[in-house]
Parts: structure tokens; C-alpha cells; sequence
């Protein structure tokens, strides 16, 4: 406050001392500190799927001016600013991933760089004007827009000429971007040059939009606890002859049923039942296998005209059901597009698994047979986002396309390369190609294979990076697989472990979507 003496009278100048975000609606989230880029952030979509009755209601924040001194009924002046966005102060000019991508996030130009649907204004950006009350305190209510990592900043004064372009430009507000921690200035130069004026300006901290995605994780039930239960019949081959090598023996198989395959075996066993004699498989062709040791040809001559039993290299201990859970590391690849990534409710996740099955193929995937059908995330809106994740055992070809087969690979030969061993060209897939598959039926929804994970060596660390990368597939159905793929970091098709973060393209995907 300051006071002049006049002619008897005391004039006396209001200020506005603080000027702060708080919530506007019963029942809104609290706004907490924004962990990535300071200030506060807030949660404009609904809490819960039946929330649909206060969505506007989760959009508002309210924006307090406090004024000394302490007298109701005075006029403040308030403006909100669209600020620059801090991805290149928060990342630097190399952006996520030492790719330099920084202009698809933030284009290095002045604000306002705000996402906003079809072109839309940003509802928030503007003017305002209240009176102070009995606690003079001046409050109004604005509401934000829907797209994480949206920014705003607001500035408050006793004078409207404070708030006017001529004095506070956009340039202005948008340097406070880089100090998101520091308290700003209260004062710039007006329109004298700050010879004898300036403009008494009190500034809010940067409030952020973030969203909630809420992952519905289901399960299939347990496999079989005998391993040979859950293994196709085409299993069953017999020996009709053998050549032992230098520290190998090869089998020659007749195999019985379409549908073996190259290099599939590799690290499971060969199994005599009838003889009580089994071997491990060091690889395998269709018609014939290695095993580990080698035999001599009596030994050879007693397995001709016998059957075996060919298994791969899936555990035998059961792998299902289990129900993922949102870990760190999950949590911060998706904190860098502003989004918090958490469990569906359980009131709204009521049925969790579906009948175990031992692979799904890609046609059950595209249409939806049973693999999903435990789903109960329909509700998924531009308000309230959802996602579907399910753990299964593992992928299966089609009966034409790839004779019905697990693919498993599973390869032996070089496991000491990340995530796993050499990838065949021709016959056998890619085992990071085949942990999880993406697939639409009205939303896109995931499935993540328990069996193809356990195989990696760094298992739990691969876990993580197959399920950000299965969930970062169904923001918004968006674009194509291949195009999601090209955009490199945890979206990568074949992943490596220095995967560990969605690039600059996926982070522009992710804030742009409406509803994931």
C-alpha cells in the first residue's frame, strides 16, 4: 500500500500482494506441484467413468488475487497468458533421445503454443475482472483445455492498464518459462520507459495440464500344471535314423502333424517317455533335431522307430494369471508427455481373467475372439481415458499363414545379445516382434505374452519396456503401426535396452490425442 497526504486527505493505493491457483469444484483434484517443468498442475478430466454430470466442472481452476489493503469491494484486473512451452528448457536444443526434434514440441517461437482441437481458441487465454470480498481476496473461474502439457501463467493488478498489451507482452510472460521454480519479477518498465512508471504486476506460478490414462490389466487363468497339456499335438515325432557330430547328435524326425518349425525347440527338451530318456535341443529343422550330447551308434539305433515328444522351452512353472502393475518406470515414460499413467479402478474392473489359451493367433487378435472378452474399459471418452491391457501366454500363426505355430523362437545360438538371440530371416520371427501385439476392435487394446518375455534374459527390465510400448500403440488410434514404430525409443519394433524413453514424435502423439 502507499498513501499520499493532500489537502487534508490521504489517498490510498490498493495492491494486489499474491496471486495464486486454486480448485473451483467440489470434488476436483488437488493441484499439486507439477514434478516435470515447477508450478502447479491440474487434472481436467473426469475422476471416474460416471463422472460425466461434472465435466465441465473438472475443467475449472479458480485464480485468487490477494489485495492489501484488507477492503472489500475493490477491482482487480487479471490476465492469462498461453506461455512457452519448456520442453527445449527442460531437455535442451537435443530433445528426448539426442534427436533434435524440439520444434515438434515446442518451436522455439513465442507463445501461444497451446494444443487445442480443429484450430480451437484456448478457453482459458484471456481477460478477467472481479471484486475483492470480505477476505479481499478477488477470485474468478476459468477453465482449461483437455491436452497435457497445455501451460498458463496469469498476471493480476488494482489496474487495468496493467494487463494491457502495451504494457505485459506475450515475449513478457512467455520468459518466465524458464524460470518455472523462481519468483518472477512483480515489476515491468510501462509505457515511459521506466523513467518514473512502472506497472505494479503481481505474477502466478505456470499451472500445467496433465491427464490421467487408467490401464484396465486382466488376465488369462492359469495354464495347465502339466506342462504336456499345453503343448499342440504336432508335438509328437519318431526317429528314423541319426548322425552324431562333434558335440551333437542329429536326430532325423518324422514328424507327423504340419506345423514344426525351424529353430522353434532350441533350449527345450526331446523326451522318450517310453525309454525314460530325454535330451536337450540345441536346434532343430523340420524334420530333424540336435540334441546336446553325442551318441554312439548303438545308442542312435535304439531311438529309430521310437516316439518322442518335442517341447519347447516355455516354463514350466505357471506364468499365469498375472495382473501388471504401474511401476517407475512405466510412470516416468509417460510423465514426459504430461500423463498419469494408473490402474483402473477395481469397482470398474470386475471381471479380470478369461480361459487360458495357448497362443493367440493374428486373426483372433484383428477380431476379437476371446482374448479380450474380460474387457470392461468401454467407457474410454475424450473425458475419461482408458486402455486395455491383457497378460496371455503367447503368439500363435494363423493356420495358413504360418502353420498354426507358436511364435517362439526361442533361440540358443547367441543369447548373449539383448533381448535375445539371432533373428532367421525367413523362417523364425523376431522374439521382440512377438512379446506384444496391438489390435483394434473399436479401441485399440494390447496383449502382452508372458511366455515369449520370460525368455529374455533381462526379463523384468523387458516386461516394462514391451508394456509402454504396447500401451504407447493405443493413444488415440492414431496413425498406423509402422508409423508408431518409425518413431524410434520404446516404440521401436525390435527393442534394445537402451530403449528407455518415447521419443519427441511419440511425446507429440501422446499430447496431441483427444481420447486414448
Amino acid at each position: 500500500m502507499r498513501s499520499w497526504p493532500w489537502a487534508g486527505f490521504e489517498i490510498l493505493v490498493f495492491e494486489v500482494t499474491r496471486l495464486e491457483w486454486e480448485v473451483a469444484a467440489a470434488g476436483n483434484p488437488e493441484l499439486d506441484g507439477c514434478p516435470i517443468n515447477g508450478g502447479r498442475r491440474i487434472f481436467p478430466g473426469l475422476t471416474n467413468p460416471g463422472d460425466g454430470d461434472f465435466a465441465a466442472d473438472r475443467r475449472k481452476v479458480n485464480l485468487v488475487a490477494t489485495v492489501h489493503p484488507p477492503v472489500a469491494g475493490i477491482g482487480v484486473h487479471f490476465r492469462v497468458w498461453d506461455v512457452d512451452d519448456p520442453f527445449d528448457q527442460i531437455y535442451g536444443p537435443q530433445g528426448v533421445n539426442t534427436v533434435r526434434e524440439v520444434e515438434l514440441i515446442d518451436n522455439d517461437e513465442s507463445g501461444p503454443d497451446n494444443r487445442m482441437p480443429s484450430g480451437q481458441p484456448d478457453p482459458a487465454v484471456g481477460t478477467y475482472a472481479a471484486k475483492t470480498d470480505d477476505n479481499r481476496r478477488a477470485v474468478v473461474t476459468i477453465e482449461v483445455s483437455m491436452q497435457p502439457g497445455n501451460n498458463y501463467r496469469a498476471g493480476a493488478s488494482c489496474l487495468e492498464d496493467a494487463i494491457g498489451e502495451d504494457q505485459v507482452t506475450q515475449t513478457h510472460a512467455d520468459e518466465f518459462s524458464s524460470f518455472p521454480d523462481g519468483d518472477p519479477p512483480d515489476f515491468y518498465p510501462g509505457p515511459y520507459g521506466g523513467s518514473f512508471y512502472s506497472v505494479p504486476l503481481v505474477w502466478s506460478e505456470m499451472l500445467t495440464v496433465w491427464r490421467k490414462l487408467h490401464v484396465e490389466f486382466d488376465s488369462m487363468t492359469s495354464e495347465p500344471t502339466d506342462p504336456m497339456e499345453r503343448e499342440p499335438d504336432w508335438f509328437g515325432v519318431y526317429v528314423t535314423g541319426g548322425t552324431a557330430n562333434a558335440t551333437t547328435t542329429t536326430l532325423d524326425l518324422g514328424v507327423f502333424s504340419q506345423g514344426a518349425s525351424e529353430h522353434q525347440y532350441e533350449g527345450g527338451s526331446l523326451i522318450f517317455q517310453a525309454l525314460g530318456l530325454e535330451y536337450s535341443v540345441w536346434n532343430n529343422a523340420r524334420s530333424t533335431v540336435d540334441i546336446d550330447v553325442v551318441l554312439t551308434a548303438a545308442e542312435i539305433n535304439a531311438l529309430v522307430g521310437h516316439w518322442a515328444v518335442e517341447r519347447d522351452d516355455d516354463p514350466i512353472e505357471p506364468l499365469l494369471p498375472h495382473f501388471y502393475t504401474v511401476d517407475d518406470f512405466i510412470r516416468n515414460a509417460f510423465a514426459q508427455a504430461y500423463v498419469d499413467i494408473v490402474e483402473l479402478d477395481e469397482q470398474y474392473n470386475l471381471t479380470r481373467t478369461i480361459p487360458f489359451d495357448l497362443y493367440v493367433t493374428w486373426t483372433q487378435m484383428t477380431s476379437g475372439w476371446g482374448w479380450n472378452d474380460s474387457r470392461e474399459d468401454r467407457f474410454s471418452s475424450n473425458q475419461f481415458w482408458t486402455t486395455f491391457v491383457m497378460a496371455g501366454y503367447q503368439a500363435g500363426g494363423d493356420v495358413v499363414a504360418a502353420g498354426h505355430r507358436d511364435m517362439d523362437p526361442d533361440p540358443l545360438v547367441d543369447n548373449s545379445t539383448y533381448p535375445s538371440g539371432p533373428f532367421w530371416p525367413g523362417a523364425e520371427y523376431n522374439e521382440t516382434e512377438q512379446s506384444g501385439w496391438m489390435g483394434s476392435i473399436g479401441d485399440w487394446d494390447s496383449i502382452v505374452f508372458r511366455a515369449t518375455i520370460a525368455d529374455v534374459p533381462q526379463y523384468d527390465y523387458f516386461e516394462d519396456q514391451v508394456l509402454a510400448h504396447e500401451i504407447g500403440h493405443s493413444a488415440g488410434n492414431t496413425g498406423t503401426e509402422a508409423e508408431h514404430h518409425a518413431e524410434g525409443g520404446l516404440m521401436s519394433a525390435n527393442l534394445q535396452e537402451v530403449h528407455t524413453t518415447f521419443t519427441s514424435p511419440t511425446l507429440k502423439r501422446f499430447r496431441e490425442v483427444e481420447k486414448w
